[in-house]
Formats: C-alpha cells, structure tokens, sequence
C-alpha cells in the first residue's frame, strides 16, 4: 500500500468526456493487531506498567473513486482502538489527483508528507515500529500522522520525479506556509536516491527531549535518503540510509536499514541503527537499534516480532511486540 505522491497521482494522456460516469470507488486497507510483551519506557515509578500484557488493534478503509481518465479523488480513514479510551477514527488523507497533462498531476487536499524516506503504514514498513526520524517529521506537523494539507505538483520527468508543494506551515503557524521540494532518481536500475526539503516557522518553542518536539519548530528539514535493492544467492536484499538535517532542536539524525528476504520461504529480517543528535544544550544523543522477523503466512497476511533498545545517555528501555497486519 504504498503512498508516495507520485505513485498514487492519475496519469491519463486523453482527457474523457465530462458525460462519463465516475466508476464505483474501490475499497482496500488493512488490520493491524499488536500485543506488547515488554515496554520499559512504560515502567511506573511505583505500580504496575499499564501497556505490558496488552493488545492494541487499528486499521484503515482506504477509498479510491475514479471520476474519469484524468482526476480521481482518494479518502484514507484511519481507525484505532486506544486503551481505555474507546474506538475512534481520522483521516489520513481526502485529496484529488488531477493529471494535467502525460506526467504532472495535481494534487490538492490533505496528503501524506512526501519527505522522508518511511512509510505511513504497517503494510509499507519492514518492521512494527516507525523510526526516530518519521517520528520528529510527524511530531513536526500539525495534521495527525505525519501529513500535509495545501497543493502539489507531482511530475514524472523520466529522468527524475518532481514533488512540489505549498501548504499550510506544518507545525500550524497562523498566518505562515510550508513549501515543500522532493527530487527522486533512479541513477542506476537497482538504487533510488531521493532529496526532500520542507520549510517551517521555528519561534514556536524551546525543546529538551524528542517527546518536545510536537510543541517546537525545527525550521526547515533537508532529507537525503538512498535505497539499494539487489538478489543474491536467493536472497531478497534491501538497504537503505537516510540522514536529516533541520535547522533548530536537531543537529542531524540518521538511519542505516537493512532487510533481507529467503527467497518463496515468507521468512525475512529487518537491523536498523538510528541516532538523533540534539542542538540543545544538555541533552544527550538518542540511539535505537531495532531487530525484527517477519512472516508471510499466507498472501495478505504478516506476523512480525520486533525488539528494540533506546539509549538517551542516561538510560535505555527495552520494547519487544508481536504483530499481525492483514491486508484486503
């Protein structure tokens, strides 16, 4: 269920008759089941730990109508069930994709954030757990889960892909935008390299930690991300390495990924390395290694166990779950 902007823009040479009739939309998304056996970052001062032990569910309906060759609309619903607090439901995305001519495609509405390398949801990662860096682009804006509201040009160039936007500010300054500009390349067939830059109003705030973030501008944020993908004696291979750098709190932070597939067994494991390096005076490094197994068990349907350490420079916490995505 991939979500990049260009993946998902309508790309129609011949424009229909307004007389066509739009088509049934098509309905997709996806379960996600997580049990949590260990969370130490979750441990009481005194009590017992409240997220240890216990099954989180969420989900998403994904609704796709195509109005005619050129334009279609697509509405994201995302669905959770929060401890103690009862079912609920957001939008993730309701926009409009409009091709303009062969290759450029307008976009207009609320749309996932096209910087960083990450994707949005359980189905697009090769773990359970989002990284440090999608964590600080999703603290960053204002709309939930790491997305935009405003227009975009999405161009496809043959040589490059071209993302450009304006949107509100992402951290929801009054009376301020975000522009946005991501540049994509396939330089050779088996590497993808990708540049993104978005701009942000940054006197919001002063932040101590990562959990700060959501109430503190970073300015604007450069990405650059690289992907590698290759088989090699049976084995599905997948790397990647992705460094941001903001203007404010962070300095720079990076990821190193690397997965691997066995062949037709469903079998597949996932290393990744992080570390958020902070511009704020006393605050430590944050680390994270994060180990994970995955299975398909049957087409459509996932299990993962993840483990994963978190080191602030004073402490580090353990988290280990077991997951469940199941696709239709």
């Amino acid at each position: 269920m991939e979500k990049k902007l260009l993946s998902l823009a309508v790309a129609a040479a011949v424009a229909s008759p307004l007389s066509v009739m739009a088509d049934v939309p098509e309905v997709s998304g996806f379960i996600d089941v997580i049990y949590t056996a260990t969370d130490e970052a979750s441990d009481p001062v005194t009590g017992t730990n409240p997220t240890e032990g216990k099954f989180t569910v969420d989900g998403e309906v994904d609704f796709v109508g195509q109005l005619n060759e050129r334009a279609a609309v697509r509405v994201d619903v995302d669905v959770m069930d929060t401890l103690g607090s009862g079912s609920s439901a957001s939008l993730e995305q309701a926009r409009f994709d409009w091709s303009l001519t062969d290759g450029i495609t307008l976009i207009g509405g609320l749309f996932n954030n096209p910087v960083g390398w990450e994707g949005h949801d359980a189905p697009d990662l090769y773990q359970t757990t989002h990284g440090l860096i999608w964590n600080t682009l999703d603290a960053q804006t204002n709309e939930g889960g790491n997305n935009l509201i405003g227009l975009a040009i999405a161009a496809d160039l043959e040589l490059v892909s071209v993302i450009v936007a304006l949107t509100d500010d992402i951290g929801g300054v009054d009376e301020e935008n975000s522009f946005a500009l991501v540049l994509g390349a396939n330089p050779v067939e088996s590497v993808e390299v990708e540049l993104g830059y978005v701009t942000q109003d940054n006197d919001s705030g002063t932040c101590t930690s990562i959990a700060d973030l959501s109430t503190c501008g970073m300015g604007n944020h450069l990405n650059l991300n690289a992907t590698v993908t290759q088989e090699v004696a049976g084995l599905g291979l997948t790397g990647a390495v992705e460094i941001q750098m903001p203007d404010e709190i962070v300095d720079q932070a990076y990821m190193l990924m690397a997965n691997a597939t066995v062949g037709d067994t469903g079998f597949g494991g996932t290393l990744r390395l992080e570390e958020v390096s902070f511009d704020v005076a006393g605050v430590d490094d944050l680390e994270r290694t994060t180990l994970a197994g995955t299975y398909e068990a049957q087409d459509n349907l996932f299990f993962l166990l993840e483990w994963s350490n978190t080191d602030n420079g004073t402490e580090d916490f353990d988290l280990v779950t077991f997951e469940v995505v199941g696709l239709f």
